[in-house]
């Protein structure tokens, strides 16, 4: 009988132990929590590539410099970048290029 309660002990801890092992620790509060995963979707809107864009520049070598876009319509291309962090706001980026005959012509970014 003594046996049988030590393997019992001896199991409930590990089962104890399995179950918090899935948990991450954020901060303070002592909660455990399913871990959550950032949600990372679209191209990434590179500053330092957008401030190389002049005006002028074929499709092509906008194509080279940025990638391809995630929408082509009308002379218009945009690219999208979405990004959710858990337990903060989605953060959503928009880049929208004009063109006008093959050349760039405006182009803008939205936060």
């Amino acid at each position: 009988m003594y046996s049988y309660i030590k393997v019992s002990k001896f199991t409930f801890a590990l089962i104890i132990v399995a179950l918090a092992s899935g948990c991450q620790y954020k901060g303070p509060k002592l909660l455990c929590l399913p871990y959550s995963a950032d949600i990372d979707q679209g191209r990434v809107i590179d500053i330092e590539k957008i401030k190389m864009l002049r005006e002028n520049l074929t499709s092509d070598q906008v194509r080279i410099l940025l990638g391809k876009p995630t929408i082509i319509k009308d002379g218009n291309w945009e690219y999208f970048h979405y990004c959710c962090k858990p337990n903060e706001e989605p953060k959503i980026t928009k880049l929208t290029l004009e063109f006008v005959e093959n050349k760039l012509k405006i182009w803008y970014k939205k936060p």
